[in-house]
């Protein structure tokens, strides 16, 4: 069996997971069921932009600045796994329409919660200690593959009609995303044909990491629910006052 045919077949296994773990995963359940209010969706549409704005732009310079191997920062530099930054417009045109009466100013990275931030730090930890194929690798498929999963059912969760009671949300940037083109599901992991030298071992690694990374993401969408609960509490006790 060729090693393409093997990682289609196991590219094809973590996709399962992706599409399960988005059925099973809390937040998601919650935004589908229209179950957030305006002020919840306002605090997610804020951290969604800090770890969107993380990714794109902060992400590439601090691996490249962590790098302990120059196989890392090389491959770091030569490939682009992750995706160039969308236009602030759409979303900022989104996060308007979650709370009209948002600050229009770019968020600082002060303003990024307590399962932010531990998300971060744990991504960089990973990053340090893997392999240049792992981080790569596991950076593209989550980048070419998950990450439209994710967009899809953020699109379709902020369409519940409970979200329009206060005026129609303006979801451009998810449609967009949503929309995008990507290949089959049964595409090989991306990028693997530059490293035909990998052993089966390291393959395996890779294989781990990739599943790690998404599992990680999954893990800040179930702490951000847990963080828009805790609003929640604290808004009803404040109106008991």
């Amino acid at each position: 069996m060729s090693i393409t045919t093997i990682l289609g077949k196991y590219e094809r296994v973590l996709y399962q997971r992706v599409c399960e773990q988005l059925w099973e995963n809390v937040f998601f359940n919650h935004l589908n069921n229209g179950s957030y209010t305006l002020d919840q969706l306002h605090h997610f549409a804020i951290q969604f932009q800090l770890f969107d704005q993380f990714c794109h732009l902060q992400f590439p310079q601090a691996i490249l600045q962590a790098a302990t191997s120059l196989e890392l920062a090389s491959a770091l530099t030569l490939s682009t796994p992750i995706e160039r930054a969308d236009p602030d417009t759409t979303y900022r045109r989104f996060l308007l329409s979650v709370t009209p009466t948002h600050d229009k100013s770019v968020p600082s990275d002060e303003s990024a919660s307590p399962a932010l931030m531990a998300w971060k730090t744990k991504l960089l930890e990973f990053c340090q200690a893997a392999s240049a194929p792992e981080v790569l690798i596991a950076v593209e498929w989550y980048s070419l593959r998950c990450k439209h999963e994710i967009m899809i059912s953020l699109a379709q969760g902020l369409r519940h009609p409970v979200y329009q009671r206060h005026g129609v949300l303006d979801l451009q940037f998810w449609d967009e995303h949503a929309r995008e083109p990507y290949g089959p599901v049964e595409t090989p992991f991306f990028g693997y044909a530059q490293l035909q030298q990998v052993s089966a071992s390291q393959w395996c690694n890779i294989l781990m990491a990739a599943a790690y990374l998404m599992d990680s993401i999954m893990d800040l969408f179930n702490e951000w629910h847990n963080e828009m609960m805790k609003l929640w509490i604290c808004s009803r006790l404040r109106q008991s006052e």
